[in-house]
C-alpha cells in the first residue's frame, strides 16, 4: 500500500522539478512545460512503474506453492507425471506470461485441496522447451491432466478452478 501511495508522489515531485528546472523555451514539451503538468505526468509515470514492479513480484509468490512440483527436466517428467499413480495436473507455463501469473495461485490452491489425491506439476517452456514440444504445446497457459501416463484432457488458456476440479473428481470417482 505504501508503494502506491509514494510511487506518484516520487514521480509528482520529479515531474515537478523537472517541469520548473528545465522550462520549455520554444513550447515542444508540453508535459513538462510548468511544475503542474510536469507533477502530473510524473505522478501517472510513478503509479505505472509502481504497479508494473509489484504485479511481477507478487505473481512469483503463487508459483512458490509447496503442494506443485516443478520438473527440472525431460527424466523428471517422465518420474513425475507419466509414471504416476494418481492423476497428474501438469501447468505448461512461462514466466514472462500474464495469463499464466493469473492461473498459479487457482492451481496452487487445487494442489493443497487434493494433494493426497493428485498431484500438480509445473513446466517452464522457456527451460524446457523440447518437453513442451512433444506434449504439444502451442499457446500458454496449457493445462493437461494426465492419468496412467495418458492425456485424459487439455485446457488451453485460463480456466475457472471447478473446470479443473469437475474433470479431476470424475476421474477420482472411476
Amino acid at each position: 500500500m505504501l508503494r502506491l501511495i509514494l510511487g506518484p508522489l516520487i514521480g509528482a515531485a520529479a515531474g515537478a522539478a523537472i517541469g520548473y528546472l528545465g522550462k520549455c523555451r520554444g513550447g515542444a514539451c508540453p508535459l513538462t512545460g510548468n511544475p503542474f503538468t510536469g507533477a502530473l505526468f510524473g505522478a501517472l509515470i510513478g503509479a505505472m512503474a509502481v504497479g508494473a514492479f509489484s504485479c511481477r513480484r507478487d505473481a512469483g509468490a503463487e508459483e512458490n506453492s509447496r503442494f506443485v512440483r516443478r520438473i527440472e527436466s525431460a527424466e523428471d517428467f517422465d518420474k513425475t507425471v507419466l509414471k504416476a499413480s494418481q492423476p497428474v495436473v501438469v501447468d505448461f507455463y512461462a514466466t514472462w506470461c500474464g495469463p499464466c501469473k493469473l492461473l498459479a495461485p487457482r492451481l496452487a490452491e487445487l494442489a493443497e485441496q487434493y494433494q493426497t489425491k493428485a498431484l500438480f506439476a509445473k513446466v517452464d517452456v522457456d527451460k524446457l522447451p523440447g518437453l513442451a514440444d512433444a506434449h504439444r504445446v502451442r499457446a500458454l497457459p496449457t493445462v493437461v491432466l494426465f492419468n496412467n501416463g495418458q492425456e485424459v484432457r487439455r485446457w488451453v488458456g485460463v480456466q475457472d478452478a471447478d473446470a479443473y476440479r469437475r474433470e479431476i473428481d470424475s476421474l477420482l470417482s472411476k
